[in-house]
C-alpha cells in the first residue's frame, strides 16, 4: 500500500473509532421520554458514520476484489445508510429547536426520496468498472456526470438541510439561560456547521478531487466530532460561587483592600479602561 492509501485506511479506522464513541457517549445520556427519540437519532447519525467509517477502512484493505456487481451492491446500501443518518442529524436539530416530533414523517419520507434521486443518478451514468484510485477504490461510469442541474440537485439536498437545521439549533444559544446548555449548542451547533458549509464550499470550488481537501475533509469531520464529544462528555458546570454563611464576619478587616466585596465594589464604579 502506497502513503495515500494508508492515509486513507489511518483516517477510516479513526474516524469509525471517534464515531464510535461519541455515539455511546449521547446514547449513555440520561434523558425524558419526551426527548429520548430524538436523543436516538443524534446516536443514529454518529453510528451510522460509525459504520460507513468501518466498511470504508475494509474497502481500502488490497485484498477486496474490485468487482462491479459487488460495488454496486454495496453503493446501494451506503447510499441508504448515508440517508438514515443524515434524516437522524436532521430530526435530531429540528426536534431540539422546536420540541415538535411532527417533523419525523416529513424528514423520513424527504431522505426515501433524496435515497431514490441518488440511485436514479447513479445509475443513469451506467457504472462499467472498478478501478484503484488515489485514495481508494471507486466506480468509473459510461456517461460521467461531473456538473449540471442534477450534479447542484444533490449538493442543496444533502448538505443545504443540515445547514439550515443547524442554524436554527444554534439559535437556542440567546434563548437558554443556563451557561452549560449554552455552551453545548455552541459547540454541536458550530461542530456541524463547520462540516457542512466547508462540504458546501468544497462542491462551489471543485476541489473535492484535490489531495489537500482530501486530507482537511477529513480533519473537519474529526473535528466536528471532537467538538461534540467534548460538549457531551467533557464539559461540566462551573462550581458554585462560595459565599459567607449569613452572619458570618468576614475574614478581612474592615476597609482592608484584600477584601473581595471591597474590590467588588470599587470594580463597579471604577470607569473602564
Amino acid at each position: 500500500m502506497d502513503a495515500f492509501h494508508l492515509t486513507t485506511l489511518a483516517f477510516a479506522l479513526a474516524s469509525a473509532a471517534i464515531y464510535g464513541l461519541v455515539a455511546r457517549t449521547v446514547q449513555r445520556r440520561p434523558v425524558s421520554d419526551e426527548v429520548r427519540g430524538a436523543r436516538n437519532a443524534f446516536v443514529l447519525w454518529w453510528g451510522s458514520l460509525a459504520v460507513l467509517s468501518a466498511v470504508a477502512a475494509v474497502l481500502a484493505l488490497p485484498f477486496v476484489p474490485l468487482d462491479l456487481a459487488l460495488w454496486e451492491g454495496l453503493t446501494i446500501v451506503l447510499l441508504g445508510l448515508i440517508c438514515v443518518a443524515l434524516a437522524g442529524l436532521v430530526y435530531y436539530l429540528v426536534f431540539i429547536y422546536t420540541n415538535q416530533r411532527k417533523a419525523l414523517l416529513p424528514i423520513i419520507l424527504g431522505y426515501a426520496a433524496v435515497f431514490l434521486f441518488l440511485l436514479y443518478f447513479i445509475f443513469k451514468q451506467v457504472p462499467n468498472g472498478v478501478v484503484d484510485a488515489r485514495w481508494g477504490p471507486k466506480m468509473t461510469y459510461q456517461n460521467e456526470v461531473t456538473t449540471g442541474p442534477l450534479v447542484w440537485a444533490l449538493v442543496i439536498l444533502i448538505i443545504v438541510p443540515p445547514i439550515l437545521a443547524a442554524a436554527a439549533y444554534l439559535r437556542l444559544y440567546g434563548k437558554v439561560d443556563d451557561p452549560l446548555q449554552k455552551r453545548r449548542v455552541l459547540l454541536v451547533g458550530l461542530g456541524i456547521l463547520l462540516w457542512f458549509l466547508t462540504s458546501l464550499g468544497a462542491s462551489v470550488g471543485n476541489v473535492q478531487l484535490a489531495d489537500w481537501w482530501q486530507v482537511a475533509s477529513r480533519l473537519i469531520s474529526l473535528t466536528a466530532a471532537g467538538m461534540t464529544y467534548y460538549a457531551f462528555a467533557l464539559l461540566k458546570p462551573a462550581p458554585p460561587k462560595a459565599t459567607p454563611a449569613p452572619g458570618k464576619p468576614s475574614p478581612y478587616l474592615a476597609g482592608d483592600p484584600m477584601d473581595p466585596r471591597r474590590r467588588v465594589a470599587i470594580a463597579r464604579i471604577a470607569p473602564a479602561a
